[in-house]
C-alpha cells in the first residue's frame, strides 16, 4: 500500500512475496528429494538385479558340464548338506574332475564323490533344492544322475537351473 508520494514496497509487500517465494522454494526442494530417492532406490534394484544375473549366469555355466552317468564311469552328482558335487569340466583348466559347490557359493576342486575338497573362497550364502520325479522340492540328492531342476537361493533372488548333461539328449 502505497501513500501519496511514497516509492517503493510497503513491508506488507515484502513479507507476501518472501512467504509465497518459501512455499515454492520448499515444494521444488521437496520434489527435487523425491526425485534423487527414486533414482537412488531404481539404481540399487538395478545393481541387485545386475548382482543376480552374474550369478545366474555363473552357476548355469558350472552345472552346464555335468558329465552323463555311466555304468563304466559311474554315478555323476550328489547333493546334501555340504553342497553339490558333481563329475564335471573344470572352468579354469579344462579337466575332467568332480567338483563341489558349498552353500556359501565356494567352487571345490574334490578327488572322487567321497573325497576331500580343495575349495576357493565363499561368495556368499545360499541354500539348494533339487525338483524330485514326482515334482516335489528336496534338500538333499542321492549319489546318481542329476535332477532336473535345481533352485538356488541366495539373498532375495531365488534361481532356477535346469542343468545339461554333457553327451546326454534330453
Amino acid at each position: 500500500m502505497r501513500r501519496g508520494g511514497e516509492r517503493g514496497a510497503a513491508l506488507l509487500d515484502v513479507l507476501v512475496a518472501l512467504a509465497l517465494t518459501g512455499m515454492l522454494a520448499g515444494a521444488v526442494g521437496g520434489m527435487l528429494r523425491a526425485g534423487l530417492l527414486t533414482t537412488e532406490r531404481a539404481g540399487a534394484r538395478s545393481e541387485a538385479g545386475a548382482a543376480a544375473l552374474l550369478l545366474r549366469r555363473e552357476l548355469t555355466g558350472l552345472l552346464a558340464t555335468i558329465e552323463a552317468a555311466t555304468p563304466e564311469a559311474g554315478p555323476s552328482f550328489r547333493a546334501d548338506a555340504e553342497g553339490l558335487r558333481w563329475r564335471g569340466v573344470d572352468p579354469d583348466d579344462g579337466a575332467a574332475r568332480w567338483l563341489r559347490l558349498t552353500p556359501d557359493l565356494a567352487l571345490g576342486r574334490c578327488e572322487g564323490p567321497d573325497g576331500p575338497c580343495e575349495d576357493a573362497p565363499p561368495e556368499g550364502p545360499a541354500a539348494f533344492a533339487f525338483l524330485d520325479a514326482e515334482g516335489a522340492w528336496r534338500e538333499d540328492w542321492p549319489l546318481g544322475a542329476p535332477p532336473a531342476l535345481i533352485r538356488v537361493t541366495a539373498g532375495a533372488d531365488e534361481i532356477l537351473i535346469a542343468p545339461r548333461i554333457l553327451g546326454a539328449q534330453r
